[in-house]
C-alpha cells in the first residue's frame, strides 16, 4: 500500500518460524526483522524516485542516489547532513551502497548497520 506520494505505508515480511535462532538469539532476529522492514519503506532503488523534500516537493532521483562515483551513494539531504555530522567530514559526498543494483550499505563504510 502506498500514499498520495508513491511511498509505502505498508508491506509484508513472510516469516518462517523455522527462521529464528531461539530464546538466546533474540536480539539478531530482531536485527533481521527491523533489515527486512528497512527494505519495504526506503532501501530499495524503486523507492528512491519518489523521495520527498522537507516540503514535500517531488526530488529528482539524482538529489538522492549518485551512480557516477565508486562506489555509489545515497545522498538525500537529510542523510547526507547526517553523514557529514556523524563522519565530522563536511566533503563527504552521500553513504555508500554496495553496488548499483544493492539496497544495502557499503560494509567498508558502515560496518555494523542493519542496512549492511
Amino acid at each position: 500500500a502506498y500514499d498520495q506520494y508513491g511511498r509505502p505505508v505498508a508491506g509484508n515480511i513472510n516469516i518462517c518460524e523455522l527462521f529464528f535462532s531461539g530464546e538466546f538469539e533474540w536480539k539478531t532476529d530482531v536485527q533481521t526483522l527491523l533489515h527486512e522492514m528497512t527494505h519495504i519503506t526506503i532501501m530499495l532503488s524503486d523507492l528512491w524516485q519518489d523521495f520527498r523534500d522537507a516540503d514535500g516537493a517531488a526530488m529528482d532521483v539524482s538529489e538522492v542516489y549518485d551512480s557516477s562515483v565508486s562506489p555509489p551513494v545515497l545522498k538525500s539531504p537529510i542523510l547526507l547532513q547526517s553523514v557529514r555530522e556523524h563522519f565530522g567530514c563536511a566533503t563527504a559526498s552521500g553513504l555508500p551502497v554496495q553496488s548499483s543494483s544493492s539496497s544495502h550499505w557499503h560494509m567498508r563504510f558502515v560496518f555494523s548497520a542493519t542496512m549492511n
